[in-house]
């Protein structure tokens, strides 16, 4: 056995040793919390199914440990046909939270989110860096005209002008103009990135 499959292995056994064993409550399909012993079927088997997909463990070694820890017979069968029910509404549900990509062909679900995660923050960040940028400017201006109603002696006054000239400086239009070129930057880089995934398909 290749070492990383037997050290994957040899944690989720441990891991549902662990719960098995410990002294603390488990999450049960009710929402109601109780030990391992006195867990449902569907919740030792909601257990054991997500410690073998955190450490990726085969197929025959998970169904080894289902059949030794979460009962046998139509005890389990019932468990497994109402986790894998419930696991397809939480997928159906997930699903139609996407907004439509449009595409006619079935895209995996972990595919969508995938792009949905990696291809929209780069955007999100522009805009929120560009608002930034915009609340940042009217805060300055406000600042300057209420500096500018308030000075009284010549020293002030100077003051007020140099801040003012200050603001203009950060303000102007070419502050503008790199951070449309940075949000078009974005955008491009998102659109190339989907054209790569969908050549890759």
């Amino acid at each position: 056995m290749d070492p990383n499959d037997k050290h994957r292995l040899e944690g989720f056994r441990a891991l549902i040793a662990s719960d098995k064993s410990g002294s603390y409550l488990l999450e049960d399909t009710d929402s109601t919390f109780r030990p391992w012993q006195e867990l449902s079927a569907e919740g030792k088997l909601h257990f054991i199914a997500w410690a073998a997909a955190m450490y990726e463990v085969p197929f025959v070694q998970f169904a080894e440990t289902v059949r030794d820890f979460a009962g046998k017979g139509e005890t389990l069968t019932e468990a497994a046909l109402r986790t894998v029910l419930e696991y397809k509404r939480e997928l159906h549900a997930l699903a139609e939270l996407l907004p439509d990509d449009g595409r006619t062909e079935s895209t995996p679900l972990v595919e969508r989110f995938r792009e949905l995660l990696d291809y929209q923050p780069a955007d999100r960040a522009g805009l929120m860096a560009h608002d930034m940028a915009e609340n940042a400017k009217t805060t300055l201006e406000s600042f300057s005209d209420e500096f500018e109603r308030l000075a009284r002696t010549p020293e002030q006054k100077t003051l007020v002008s140099n801040f003012k000239e200050f603001v203009g400086e950060v303000t102007d239009a070419s502050m503008k103009r790199t951070f449309d070129k940075l949000l078009t930057r974005y955008a491009t880089l998102g659109r190339g990135r989907t054209k790569d995934m969908d050549m890759e398909r």
